[in-house]
């Protein structure tokens, strides 16, 4: 058999290229030797039986595929649908989609564990409350139960309702003979309006208290307020003056004069927070005790405190506070402390814790004397006893004055002036 009839290898569709004569005619008329071709290789005379259709091996389509183009081995070698290149992508949404319904499942699976346990605390809460509340109204039922031991459970310590919330507040400044007032002490002085001076933080809440007592037709004057430390001077000097001139001696004097007046330095009416208030109507009017009959001083009594305004020296509280009953002297500590000072019947010393000391002093004397001069009826027999006294210790004078027809000393100077202006200022 000839080689341009030999039969082609199985799966090949295209026919060689037979060799061009034109050409080889070409080169042999022009002498030129033709170049040499390489060898081809025959194919195999070996022919290969053709697969059956049945059964077609892969193996047998790799000839085939070698004679296809290089478009038709691309077309052949891209994935055909239902192969497992084509299910990648959808293996992997489908990979995802589980991943996502797992991750709802345990969020879902979170959300239930943690209501439970709201629930649950929720639950033990409202039963510890119940028991609590069980136990709290049986507890006075049973006297079985034995009580609490104050070791076990540490209990916080209460606010005490009478004493102050801040006992160094400027307004609840104690002055007396056992708490004079800081050296140099001076307050912002702001006038009441009738010459009389008061510190500038209580002038308002006078004014509002005096125009509260003329609504209900109660005409309130300031008859004293702050006296500096000077002014205090003179007067406590001038008091001890008159003693002296009735025919004691200085000490004498100064002993007497102090259950009248308070030393410089430890008057209230130095801190600017004091005022002696009488009724507007007789400003001159004799500070004596029975002016807490008037209606002027009830109404200051029932309402002074609404104000910050408290009775300075209550008539049962002179043993503490060395200082006779005053209706006329009040005191700014504020509205609250005043309230609660007022509505328990205290003097400033127990509401400051201090009233243990003032009482163990010497003050319990002092203000006996001071009350025995302080009633309105009291004024003559103090007279009478200062005006025996200096006579005892002046005869010769007395004798003399009698025979030359002049007056004899005016012995009862200083009760005079107690009548004048009070007993003793704070």
């Amino acid at each position: 058999m000839s080689e341009q009839h030999r039969p082609l290898p199985v799966g090949v569709w295209h026919e060689e290229k037979k060799p061009e004569p034109v050409k080889e005619d070409a080169a042999a008329q022009s002498g030129v030797p033709a170049p040499e071709t390489p060898a081809v290789p025959e194919p195999r005379s070996e022919e290969k039986p053709a697969p059956q259709p049945a059964a077609p091996e892969p193996r047998e389509e790799a000839p085939q595929a070698a004679g296809k183009s290089e478009s038709e081995q691309q077309k052949s070698a891209a994935p055909q649908p239902g192969t497992d290149a084509a299910q990648e992508p959808l293996s992997r949404a489908a990979r995802r989609a589980a991943r996502s319904g797992r991750q709802r499942v345990e969020s879902s699976r979170r959300i239930r564990i943690a209501a439970a346990v709201i629930a649950a605390g929720i639950l033990i809460a409202a039963c510890a409350l119940l028991l609590q509340k069980k136990e709290g109204s049986a507890a006075p039922e049973s006297s079985s139960v034995a009580p609490v031991s104050s070791s076990s459970v540490p209990e916080e310590p209460e606010d005490d309702p009478l004493s102050p919330a801040a006992p160094d507040l400027w307004s609840l400044l104690l002055a007396n003979t056992e708490h004079p007032l800081p050296e140099g002490y001076e307050p912002e002085l702001a006038d009441t309006g009738n010459g009389q001076y008061v510190d500038e933080r209580i002038l308002q809440p006078l004014k509002d208290m005096f125009a509260a007592a003329e609504e209900d037709g109660i005409y309130l004057y300031v008859r004293s307020a702050y006296r500096s430390e000077e002014t205090q001077a003179v007067l406590f000097e001038q008091l001890q003056q008159e003693y002296m001139a009735m025919g004691y001696s200085r000490s004498e004097a100064y002993d007497l004069a102090k259950k009248l007046r308070n030393l410089p330095g430890t008057s209230e009416h130095q801190t600017g927070l004091a005022v002696d208030i009488v009724s507007a109507s007789n400003p001159r009017a004799n500070l004596v005790a029975s002016l807490a009959e008037t209606d002027w001083a009830k109404w200051l009594r029932e309402n002074a405190a609404d104000y910050g305004f408290i009775l300075r020296y209550p008539e049962d509280k002179t043993a503490i506070t060395g200082t006779s009953y005053e209706p006329w002297h009040y005191r700014y500590v504020g509205v609250e402390d005043a309230q609660k000072i007022m509505a328990a019947g205290l003097c400033l010393e127990e509401y400051l814790g201090v009233a243990e000391k003032e009482e163990s002093g010497s003050s319990s004397a002092q203000s006996a004397s001071s009350a025995d001069v302080k009633q309105e009826n009291s004024s003559a027999s103090s007279a009478a006893a200062s005006s025996s006294s200096a006579a005892a210790s002046s005869a010769s004078a007395s004798s003399a004055a009698s025979s030359s027809g002049s007056a004899a000393p005016e012995s009862a100077a200083p009760s005079d002036a107690v009548s004048r202006e009070g007993e003793k200022k704070a």
